[in-house]
């Protein structure tokens, strides 16, 4: 029992860990929104200060988008998933931007 608690875990870990060294969007008018952005998404109280538990709440969600097949298990194919899903909406998001500025 202990292995999927600590599987689940490691994998919110680095999922959060990741999403909070890469988040950096562009906001439009040609300037970026870094760190910030990212912890206005997880600052749930909005007092300016992420908890363990709005970060673990937040770790819990992602890990929950992850695991398509409700398993309680991310695996390579979910995880693959996963990342190219979170991929292709930042590209999206950046030719939206693209031709904003075009236009």
């Amino acid at each position: 029992m202990k292995k999927p608690i600590v599987l689940i875990s490691m994998l919110s870990l680095l999922l959060s860990s990741a999403a909070f060294a890469c988040d950096v969007h562009s906001s439009g008018d040609g300037k970026h929104e870094g760190h910030g952005s990212f912890m206005k998404k997880i600052d749930s109280n909005d007092d300016g200060k992420v908890s363990k538990s709005e970060h673990l709440a937040f770790s819990e969600e992602r890990f929950s988008k992850t695991d398509v097949n409700r398993d309680g298990f991310v695996d390579e194919s979910e995880r693959k998933m996963q990342f190219e899903k979170h991929h292709e909406n930042k590209l999206s998001k950046s030719e939206k931007v693209g031709r904003h500025h075009r236009g």
